[in-house]
Parts: structure tokens; C-alpha cells; sequence
């Protein structure tokens, strides 16, 4: 760095060097949009961007006002100086971009410097190296952003830059140890180790200085207690070099420089996860909403990049309808446009997905945070600038969507949901309605034969019928006729109507009545009060009115009820005629356990 002009500093306490004198800055915020606009040093920022970035997506309603005002003074601080200026603030079509050398930044310059005494160290000359890299650890004062204000993007800039710090004093070691400075830095190596103790290469280093020095019980004294705490503390064995390094030290000294130059001086290249389940293939009468979320998926990631769209496409739909297929289809279809990976979540497991996720995204496991709080954080930077597609599978309501996603414009993200999550402000929205009769006589034939099917047609239209076009009953319905091959479709048709439809749809890995279960587990006293009254009054219902009268309760709570279970897809309204009262319909099986649950003696109304 140059001693005239102006100099930024993150590797600690953030300052600013203008004409050699160090400033530092008051504000907590300008000091965030500083360091904001410093780590993308010489790339557009959008303003909205900075806003989430500045306020951690949290901001205030005057927040695009005040960003233009600290930028002014940001401004004004930068460029006091008398000499030349080559960083500036630059305004640009809504938003601004720091326009500065990488010299007088220091965290570019520090990775610059490394990736220079990596090459030289790459190619043997050890002395280069050791200048290079010894130069760019010195620009380090403290911890990297100490005095910034904690955000996603602040905590995920330092983590990098931290990694970026251990791999290059890595590098140094192996730099030094080549050069045969052996005696020299085991004292610096056994500081190292212990404020690193689950750096297996800093570990092999000292365990090779050691060896070199005669030290050969120390060295494997360092391998010991390196190996205790990995399989104590994480449940894991030393990595492949470092037991090798063992091993040859057992046999004849290991004099030899240990952990080679394997691993690379910036942390690895973010991980690309295909996390997405295998596609269905025997996804039947869909292709056209197929195509439909597809293109809606495509325009809004084309409108999200462009700065102004939403980024989030619901597909709601009632339990077993096929929602979880269709959407996992249109993944796979479009997971081209998405390089940087793709992602499955079940977004209500928040606990066990965070971990998964982040080491799914290449975080590795020793710098996962601990509190879910920090993970959360973690996630949401890491995902900032990906191109990502994220599939949240049944999410229970707005705030699990909102939870999970990234804060970049760079990503789409895919919900299926039993509620329409309507307070999801912004979502593109996609029913997933019932199979049409011929569809579902279709998804019939595939599973239980096309002969069989043709012999007896109209036992499977009433059967289709029954099963009220519900991907999930026709699978298990299906399934029920393979291992019954005695019985007809009317046959089954009849045991469904008269006896107890969930026990008979009752086989392993067709759980209708526990996925059921789970959605009336959702409803609150009163909605269940409504759903079983509607079993009770048969098909057609009567209008939601006369439920307050006979149940006298308040018909706004009557409303509200039905609107929760309209939401879940657990009641359809009926098509009518304009003028006619507003008829609801169930389908087979949710009549089925809300009559269960009701507790009502004989078989469902129908």
C-alpha cells in the first residue's frame, strides 16, 4: 500500500488511511455501508441491496433516505485528503459502487499477495514466497471486521477471510519448512496448534519440524493429542496425510515436510449441491401446469435478476394431491438455469435442515456456527450471491417460507404448502387441483395394469370416482387391487363406501391417515367443530349460516373457520350458479377423518 492517497482497512478495526493519517468512523451504520461497499469493491451495489445488507433485513421505512445521506458523507470523509484520489463513490442508476485499486483496500490486496506466494511457492522458490506471504499476514491488525455492526453478509465476509488468514499462515509454515527452517518455528507452531487445534495441517508441520529436530517422541506426542480431541470432540479419526505423516515417523523420522500443498489457499470453491429427490416418472395428466410453473418460474427469475420481481412461486394444494411431484418435475426441468445448485428443505425441521444444508452448500463442519441464530446468518450469506433453486417442501405457513429465504436476487425459490400462504406478500401462486376422471383411470393402469383396467372399466371410473382424483388415494387404491388380485374394482369400490376407507387404504408406504392426520392436527377447536358438522349435513352442505345457528357461535368466528379450512384445501367450494348459495364439498378421505374424529357412529353421509 502506498503512503499518499487513501487506503480502507477491514483485516480489524475498520479505518481509513488518507495522506498516512489513520481516521476511523463514528457511525455505526456508515461504518456497515463502508465495509458493504469495500468487500464489493468496484461492483455495482443496487441501493436495496445495501439497505438489507446495512440493516439485516430489518430496515426502517426512511432507509433508502438514509443510505443516500450516509453515502454523502462517506463521501465527504474519503475524499479529504490532498492526495491523489483514486477511490471514489460513484452514483450509479439506483445504487452505488466503490471505485478503488486493489491496493488501497487492504483485505483485495491480502488476497492478492497470497495468491502470488501461492504460485511462487507452487513453483519452489521458497524465498519469494515467504516475503509474499509474511507481507500479506502483516496487513492483519485484529480480527477481520471486528467493530462492524454483525450481519449475514458481515459474519459471512469475515468467516472467509478468517479461513483465508489460516490457510495462508499454512502456507507460510510449509513455505519456511522447506526452506529448512525447522528449529525456527516449531515455538510458532506450537502457539498455532493450540489456538488451532483442529488445523491437521499446522499439526503435521509441527509434528515434521519436530521429527527434523530429533523430537521424535514430541512429534508423535502432537499426533496423540491431535487424534484424542478429533475423536472426542467430533466423533472423526485424523485425515489420510496426517496419519501417513504418522506412520513414517513411527518408521524412520518423517523428516519431510508433511500435509503438502493440497489444499488451496482461499477456502474451496463453493460446494454445487443436486439436492433434489429423483424426478417422478409416473407423473400423469400434468403436463400443462407443468409448463405453466415453468414459465412462471423462468419470467420470475428473469424479473428477480432485473431487481423488481418476487423470487418465491407457492404451489398449494390439498394433502396427497401431488403437490411434492409436480414440483419436484419443474426442478428438474429448470435446474440448468440455477449452475450453482439445488436444494431440497423441509422447511418446518429448521434445527436439523440448517446444519445439513450449510455443509450441503461446501460450509465446512468445524465453521458452522453453534446457535441456530448464527446458522441462520451463515445460510443466508453464503447463499447471497448463488444462483440458487431451493425447494421448500410442505411448509406450514408464511414464516417458514420467510425463514429460508436468501436475501440475494440471484435465486428462485419453490413452496409446497397445504395453505395458500396468503400473507406471502409478493409469491406467484399455483393450484395444485384433483385428477380429472380420465387421469386418474390413467395412474390406475400404471399401477395395477392395463389389462386388467380393460376388463373392467367401469369398476375403475366408479373407483377414479371415489377416489375424487387424489394421487395419494389412487396410489394406495392401486396398490390395495395388486396384492387383492381376487377383488374387483367394484368390489374395492364397495368396502370403501361401507366400512372404514382409511384402515382399508391402510398399506406400507401409503400413509393416507397419518398425512391426513397432519393437516387436522393444524385446526384449531372451532374448525374442527365446522368439519365435522359439515360430514354431518351431508352432501350438498348447507349454507356456513345455519352452522352459527345451530351451533350457536358468533358467525364472524363461523367465517373465520371456514376460511382456515378453505386455506388447507381441506373444504372445495362447489361450482354454482350465479345467486345460488355457496355450497362446500370434502373429498372421500377428509370425510372420511373428520367423521372418524367426530366420533359419530355409523358410515359418512354421502
Amino acid at each position: 500500500m502506498s503512503n499518499g492517497g487513501l487506503v480502507i482497512s477491514l483485516l480489524g478495526p475498520l479505518v481509513f488511511q488518507c495522506d498516512g493519517e489513520l481516521h476511523s468512523i463514528a457511525s455505526s451504520k456508515r461504518r456497515t455501508l463502508l465495509a458493504v461497499l469495500a468487500t464489493r469493491a468496484n461492483m455495482f451495489v443496487p441501493l436495496q441491496q445495501l439497505v438489507e445488507d446495512v440493516w439485516d433485513g430489518v430496515p426502517p421505512p426512511s432507509a433508502e433516505n438514509l443510505i443516500r445521506q450516509y453515502v454523502l458523507r462517506l463521501r465527504r470523509l474519503l475524499e479529504s485528503g490532498t492526495g491523489p484520489a483514486h477511490t471514489v463513490i460513484e452514483t450509479r442508476p439506483s445504487g452505488y459502487q466503490l471505485s478503488a485499486p486493489r491496493t488501497e483496500v487492504d483485505s483485495h490486496l491480502f488476497r492478492d499477495l497470497v495468491r502470488d506466494g501461492t504460485a511462487v511457492l507452487r513453483r519452489g522458490r521458497h524465498e519469494e514466497a515467504i516475503a509474499l506471504l509474511t507481507r500479506a499476514l502483516g496487513l492483519w491488525r485484529g480480527s477481520a471486521l471486528v467493530d462492524v455492526t454483525p450481519s449475514a453478509l458481515v459474519t459471512a465476509e469475515a468467516m472467509r477471510l478468517e479461513e483465508c488468514r489460516g490457510a495462508a499462515t499454512e502456507l507460510l509454515m510449509e513455505a519456511r519448512l522447506a526452506r529448512g527452517d525447522h528449529q525456527s518455528v516449531v515455538d510458532e507452531l506450537t502457539y498455532l496448534v493450540a489456538a488451532h487445534p483442529q488445523r491437521e495441517r499446522l499439526r503435521g508441520f509441527l509434528m515434521s519440524a519436530l521429527a527434523a529436530t530429533g523430537r521424535r517422541a514430541d512429534a508423535l506426542a502432537v499426533y496423540r493429542d491431535g487424534r484424542r480431541l478429533l475423536v472426542d470432540e467430533i466423533g472423526i479419526e485424523p485425515g489420510p496425510e496426517l496419519r501417513a505423516l504418522h506412520q513414517r515417523i513411527l518408521a524412520d523420522g518423517g523428516t519431510e515436510a508433511a500435509p503438502s500443498l493440497a489444499a488451496a489457499v482461499e477456502p474451496a470453491p463453493p460446494s454445487r449441491p443436486c439436492d433434489l429427490p429423483a424426478d417422478v416418472v409416473d407423473l400423469v395428466g400434468r403436463n400443462a401446469l407443468e409448463n405453466r410453473i415453468e414459465a412462471e418460474s423462468l419470467r420470475i427469475l428473469d424479473g428477480a435478476r432485473r431487481g423488481g420481481a418476487p423470487r418465491v412461486l407457492v404451489i398449494s394444494g390439498a394433502t396427497g394431491v401431488g403437490k411434492t411431484a409436480l414440483a419436484v418435475r419443474v426442478a428438474h426441468r429448470i435446474a440448468e438455469h440455477f449452475p450453482d445448485g439445488q436444494l431440497c428443505v423441509s422447511p418446518a425441521d429448521a434445527e436439523t435442515e440448517l446444519p445439513r444444508v450449510l455443509r450441503a452448500l461446501g460450509v465446512p463442519a468445524r465453521r458452522i456456527p453453534g446457535s441456530m441464530q448464527e446458522q441462520h446468518e451463515c445460510y443466508r450469506a453464503t447463499l447471497r450471491d448463488r444462483r440458487m433453486l431451493i425447494l421448500l417442501d410442505d411448509a406450514s405457513d408464511e414464516s417458514q417460507v420467510r425463514f429460508w429465504l436468501p436475501l440475494g436476487r440471484h435465486s428462485l425459490v419453490l413452496v409446497t404448502s397445504r395453505s395458500v400462504l396468503a400473507m406471502l406478500g409478493g409469491a406467484v401462486r399455483v393450484t395444485c387441483p384433483p385428477l380429472r376422471q380420465a387421469d386418474s383411470v390413467e395412474l390406475l393402469r400404471r399401477t395395477v395394469g392395463g389389462e386388467r383396467v380393460d376388463a373392467d372399466v367401469s369398476g375403475f371410473r366408479d373407483l377414479a370416482l371415489w377416489c375424487t382424483g387424489v394421487p395419494m388415494v389412487l396410489e394406495a387404491a392401486g396398490a390395495l387391487l395388486l396384492r387383492r388380485r381376487d377383488w374387483s374394482a367394484h368390489h374395492l369400490v364397495r368396502r370403501l363406501s361401507n366400512g372404514r376407507p382409511l384402515d382399508e387404504l391402510h398399506l406400507e408406504g401409503h400413509a393416507v391417515r397419518c398425512r391426513l392426520e397432519r393437516s387436522y392436527e393444524r385446526l384449531r377447536a372451532m374448525e374442527r367443530r365446522l368439519l365435522s358438522w359439515l360430514v354431518r349435513a351431508g352432501d350438498p352442505t348447507p349454507p356456513l349460516p345455519r352452522f352459527a345457528a345451530e351451533c350457536q357461535v358468533d358467525p364472524a368466528d363461523a367465517e373465520r373457520a371456514m376460511e382456515r379450512l378453505l386455506d388447507l384445501h381441506l373444504v372445495d367450494v362447489q361450482v354454482r350458479a350465479p345467486g345460488e348459495p355457496v355450497r362446500y364439498v370434502l373429498n372421500q378421505v377428509t370425510r372420511a377423518l373428520a367423521w372418524e374424529k367426530s366420533g359419530a357412529e355409523g358410515r359418512p353421509a354421502h
